[in-house]
């Protein structure tokens, strides 16, 4: 399908973007960055980071999982393993060493995803056995149960209610656990 430009638009000029979404130039100093650091399967990483540029992925996300990967590439190193022959115990040590720094479930959970993805790929590049990943390690979040409402919140609703039906109600609702 074809559009008639008028004349007077012929002198738009569509924005220039330097590579996906314009976002080369921050790029740059996540790929200086990783230059200057010396870890065992640092080739492996950097092309990892272009497939999530391939990918179109957010700068943050890049970041993130560059962040986690040196992490879990640094920890490797120091216990002497390297990424071809990375075991299930490899990763299960890394997830024991995150604990140990202070991290909470949530935030060791979201690193273990990015190194799932990692290794995702390097299975796919055919870098990694891909036994390595038969069986994900999984780790339980546990389920919060609801917050109660404060006291004086509870106090100020029902004041509010004027009629005694209504007002049963609520408080049916709120002393039940049930949500409103």
């Amino acid at each position: 399908m074809t559009r008639n430009i008028p004349p007077e638009d012929l002198s738009y000029q569509p924005r220039r973007s330097s590579g996906p979404m314009g976002r080369s130039e921050p790029l740059r100093e996540v790929f200086e960055g990783l230059a200057c650091v010396d870890l065992c399967g640092k080739d492996h990483l950097e092309r990892y980071v272009q497939h999530l540029v391939r990918r179109n992925c957010r700068r943050l996300t890049i970041v993130q999982s560059l962040s986690t990967l040196k992490l879990f590439l640094g920890f490797l190193a120091t216990n002497g393993s390297c990424l071809e022959g990375l075991s299930r115990r490899d990763l299960e040590a890394f997830i024991e060493a995150e604990q140990d720094r202070g991290l909470k479930l949530w935030s060791v959970k979201t690193e273990l995803d990015r190194v799932h993805a990692f290794l995702g790929f390097l299975i796919e590049e055919e870098l990694v056995p891909p036994e390595t990943l038969v069986r994900k390690i999984r780790l339980k979040l546990p389920q919060y149960l609801p917050r109660a409402i404060d006291p004086d919140d509870v106090r100020k609703l029902i004041s509010v209610v004027d009629d005694v039906r209504d007002r049963a109600m609520i408080l049916v609702l709120l002393r039940t656990g049930m949500r409103i």
